[in-house]
């Protein structure tokens, strides 16, 4: 065997000082500088047993990127390489630690493999990835990722097992080693697709088990790359010294890292690294290329163990056809010895080298059934096509009589080709199944092309429209067959998938009851309806059950539409915590409970009290279990049969997102039309108010006309205008909230009888009862002082030109921006009509009736709408009558020498308790005639009361019919207000009765659906 290489490296070294630990070799893109071989020596320092990941030098805390503080509190760095630098960190949103990286600028942080390496089904030797993404560091955009914090690398655990007089002869921790780091490579590869190029013991961590071995996971990401038609390697991050033979010609294969396996596993056999020599010198990038291309073997005598060496040739061969990969080192863990194949004759063809025949599958040739085996799991479809026709016979012959093994039934091969196409496809993809899981474990089961490990056939149950495909897999027995594959679940340690097994044994189960609780609980309506499933809910319970059973801990899914949250409140409960959410659940079944003894004389009391146990039941069902989790599935799944028609698909399954995609448009341009209002009504106060400064000053029509002499009048005009209009305020905003907030259309007219009202108020502002509440500060009075009073003899033109300009914008602008979000939300509302419909179809319901606008719904849903209109409508008759009455006290009623004379609110309470009887009569009444009838009958009911208000008593037609009712109760609330009575009924009365109207009116226009 040739020696290694023996060109004379650089080196630093003390004769008389212990072997220092191996230092990491750079990276190849680093470009190391040479060391001169005659530069001066110095002793190397003790070895000290490092507590944590290369935490030497924590000195840069300032230098975590701002923009990252908010999630993370930096406790130093961890590390720092070629790619980026690696810190240790708390996350401020659970108090764990974890590890942040951020790229240097001009590094590439690939998003695509991040997303990838973050899949949950990975984590067995993959860091768990918490977040990632881009950030601003200086002037660059750097790519960060936050995962798990491992702080031991296999480096350090090496080091601690010397240091600890561990002998490296202690087979089973050895072979334990060995297995872990190839099935941690196999994982890769197979599972996870990717191939791991940069496979040093300084990127692989250790993840530390308090009940068990360490398990082994790969960290480093910067050389991670696809298994695509492109070989180079070119764009990755490589360690020289970690470099297979191929890759100096920059290819890279799947083969590749299994040479870098074999140069780890040597440092776990020797405790040193291949690239340090007997005297501790460190071999010279250059030359160890140059070994590399020169000698065609590596020197292993270093290695004493027979089966150690043996496994090293095979990891170490140079051509990566004959390498030794996975399949091999499982044969070596189990006692075997596979053939180590060495390039004695080099002209010799390939195929010359191998003891077995080959077989041919998609066109390329297997000597191998590991290698057959991989490439039937990565096409599993065509897998099945092949062995029912003449792949199986063949397969079979060439299992017996070329590689004589006994551990995969081939019998079941020969048959592939009889019965009907549909069960010879089946038969044939279970049986390439089995073959896959007998000699490739490590892949991911594949049945027809579909995912068949427990996540996939979870996500394959809830694609919907997939029952008949789930049960194919349980019929043909494939979650049994797919449960030999390796899972990486942590309760599985049998070398069986106890998920897959589970799955297959309680599926059924739940389903078979779920289907006996839905028979319990026939329809409503519909006595000849067996109470089978129907699709929807067929659909819904597969998904639910499958995915339940493969995660159990997922037990939100099921209780949020019980928690029976209404309407806008529904989004919440999916963030709520599942301890409320169960509360809210057996809330619901306590009502439901309640309901069924209320109407315990109805047809349906029997229906409520089902449900109310079985409400009960799912809310304290364990997930776990398999009646537990069938009460649950069964609440969730016919939940529709117990809600009202037109709550389905409204009150229980809105979700935030779409409530809020629905909502931020109109939202949006509300506050826009909120925004104009206040601005407008504000300037035409200020515009009265000068009005009347310029009135009491008596500067008549020559206000208009800008003169030196009336600097003075004009610009005390303009100060009194802003004290005034700073005064007013609250007028202004409580107005422009009323109206940009109001439920219905407002048209023209409507707005511009408000301008006029703003400008009266500024006007009349002297003879107006006093505001104190929400006055403009002083430093903002003092900006309007110079913004509207700084036009000194100009001031009453100003005044002038712009009450008719906020006269015209507050009836066109405010009118326009209003009636954009009303449109907006009438279309969001027939949008999510739309969606409740098409839900109604899923749950097999039948669509709800179109209604006549013209006429009173029919049933239930009539009679509330005349309730719900005579009560709005009695609002606002009684609102409309208390305000009228203190408007009539607050201006019609002379001077006013006391607070009180402006009154305080028990005139107009008086007034509603003694017409309260005859106004309800009036709603009832008007509740009883057809929509368009009640809609004239209360309108001329509200001119009525508000001519009753505004008269000066006694109006003895009407005391006529005057009785006294509810007076305390009116009293009480009016003293509410006290002196400020006539602000509230024209800022919140008017309004209100408004709003109450429009609800009336809109009680009777149920069009649609």
């Amino acid at each position: 065997m040739p020696p290694k290489p023996t060109s004379p490296p650089p080196r630093q070294q003390d004769p008389d000082a212990a072997p220092p630990r191996p230092t990491n070799p750079p990276t190849r893109v680093q470009h190391p500088e040479a060391v001169s071989p005659d530069a001066p020596t110095r002793p190397n320092p003790p070895r000290v047993d490092p507590p944590t990941r290369r935490e030497a030098g924590n000195t840069a805390h300032r230098e975590f990127p701002p923009g990252l503080r908010d999630r993370y509190e930096p406790h130093g760095v961890a590390g720092a390489g070629s790619e980026g630098t690696v810190w240790h960190v708390r996350r401020l949103a659970d108090g764990s630690d974890a590890a942040v990286k951020v790229a240097h600028p001009g590094q590439i942080m690939d998003m695509d493999t991040l997303e990838h390496l973050a899949t949950p089904e990975f984590r067995r030797h993959v860091p768990r990835i918490h977040d990632f993404g881009e950030i601003a560091v200086g002037p660059a955009v750097c790519g960060w990722v936050a995962m798990e914090y491992l702080p031991t690398t296999l480096d350090d655990h090496l080091a601690r097992q010397l240091r600890g007089d561990q002998r490296r002869d202690d087979r089973p921790r050895t072979e334990h080693t060995v297995r872990e780091l190839a099935d941690l490579l196999d994982f890769w590869q197979t599972r996870i697709d990717r191939n791991p190029l940069d496979l040093k013991p300084a990127n692989i961590l250790v993840r530390q088990r308090p009940d068990g071995p360490p398990e082994f996971v790969v960290a480093d990401f910067g050389g991670i790359a696809k298994f695509t038609a492109s070989q180079s390697y070119r764009d990755f991050q490589i360690t020289a010294l970690y470099m297979a033979p191929e890759q100096i010609v920059h290819q890279n294969l799947k083969a590749t890292p299994w040479w870098t396996l074999g140069l780890v596993l040597y440092q776990v056999f020797t405790g040193r690294p291949l690239y340090v020599l007997d005297d501790d010198a460190r071999i010279t990038d250059e030359a160890w290329t140059r070994g590399l291309i020169l000698h065609s073997e590596v020197n292993l005598g270093a290695v004493t163990d027979a089966r150690q060496n043996l496994l090293l040739q095979g990891l170490l061969t140079k051509d990566p056809d004959d390498r030794w990969t996975a399949a091999e080192i499982h044969r070596w863990l189990k006692g075997e010895t596979p053939d180590v194949v060495r390039p004695s004759a080099p002209d010799a063809p390939t195929a010359a080298r191998h003891a077995n025949r080959p077989i041919t599958f998609r066109g390329q040739a297997h000597h191998e059934a590991e290698s057959l085996a991989a490439a039937m799991a990565q096409h599993s479809e065509a897998a099945a096509k092949w062995l029912m026709t003449e792949g199986g016979p063949r397969l079979a012959a060439w299992l017996r009589e070329d590689l004589s093994d006994t551990a995969y039934d081939s019998e079941q091969l020969l048959t592939l080709n009889r019965g009907r196409d549909g069960q010879r496809l089946v038969r044939a993809a279970v049986a390439a199944l089995a073959f896959v899981a007998v000699f490739a474990p490590t892949a991911t089961p594949q049945y027809r092309g579909r995912r068949v490990d427990a996540e996939g056939i979870a996500r394959i149950a809830q694609g919907g429209e997939a029952v008949g495909f789930v049960e194919e897999l349980l019929a043909a027995s494939v979650p049994t067959v797919a449960a030999g594959f390796v899972c990486g679940h942590e309760q599985c340690t049998e070398g069986r998938c106890r998920v897959l097994l589970t799955l297959a044994d309680e599926l059924p189960r739940t389903l078979d009851r779920i289907r006996a609780e839905a028979r319990t609980l026939k329809r409503r309506g519909d006595p000849q309806n067996d109470g089978a499933l129907n699709t929807y809910e067929t659909n819904f319970a597969y998904g639910l059950a499958a995915a339940l059973i493969v995660h159990p801990g997922d037990r939100r899914r099921a209780l949020v539409p019980l928690a029976g949250l209404p309407g806008v409140l529904a989004p919440l409960a999916a963030k709520a915590p599942v301890a409320l959410l169960v509360v809210l659940a057996h809330f619901g079944a306590v009502r439901h409970q309640a309901l069924a003894v209320l109407r315990r004389r109805r047809e349906d009391a029997g229906f409520l009290r089902r449900w109310a146990d079985l409400h009960r039941r799912a809310a304290a069902g364990d997930p776990a279990t398999v009646p537990g989790r069938a009460a649950l599935i069964a609440a969730a799944a016919l939940l529709p049969r117990v809600l009202r028609a037109e709550a389905l698909g409204t009150d229980h399954q809105v979700a935030f997102r779409e409530w809020w995609s629905a909502t931020r448009i109109p939202l949006a341009q509300r506050l826009i039309a909120a925004a104009t209002l206040c601005t407008l009504l504000w300037l035409l106060i200020w515009s009265g108010a000068v009005f009347r400064s310029v009135y009491d000053a008596d500067l008549g029509w020559a206000a208009l006309w800008p003169d030196d002499a009336l600097v003075g009048p004009l610009t005390r005009a303009a100060n009194a205008a802003i004290t005034t209009q700073a005064g007013l305020c609250a007028v202004a905003l409580a107005g422009a909230l009323a109206f940009a907030a109001a439920p219905t259309r407002l048209n023209r007219p409507l707005l511009l009888a408000v301008a006029l009202l703003a400008g009266y108020l500024g006007y009349a502002r002297p003879h107006l009862p006093p505001l104190d509440l929400l006055h403009l500060g002083d430093d903002l009075a003092e900006r309007l002082r110079h913004l509207e009073g700084g036009w000194r003899s100009g001031n009453g033109l100003v005044a002038l030109v712009v009450f008719p300009l906020g006269c015209v914008a507050l009836g066109g602008l405010a009118h326009w921006l209003l009636g954009q979000a009303r449109a907006a939300e009438e279309t969001q509302a027939g949008l999510r009509r739309d969606r409740a419909e098409r839900r109604r179809v899923r749950a097999g319901l039948p669509a709800r009736p179109h209604s006549d606008a013209r006429q009173w719904r029919n049933g239930a849903d009539g009679t509330r709408d005349r309730v719900q209109f005579g009560l709005a409508a009695l609002l606002t008759l009684i609102t409309v009558l208390w305000a009228a009455v203190e408007i009539r006290v607050a201006l019609l009623s002379g001077e006013h020498h006391t607070l009180a004379s402006w009154g305080t609110g028990q005139q107009g309470a008086s007034y509603q308790s003694q017409y309260l009887l005859v106004c309800a009569a009036i709603c009832a009444a008007a509740a009883l005639c057809r929509p368009a009838g009640a809609r004239r009958v209360v309108g001329w009911a509200v001119v009525a009361v508000a001519a009753l208000g505004l008269l000066p008593p006694p109006v003895e037609p009407a005391q006529a019919l005057s009785v006294p009712v509810l007076h305390d109760f009116f009293a009480d609330l009016a003293a509410t207000w006290g002196h400020g009575a006539f602000w509230a009924a024209l800022l919140l009365a008017l309004p209100l009765s408004v709003y109450a109207g429009g609800f009336a009116i809109r009680r009777t226009r149920r069009a649609g659906r």
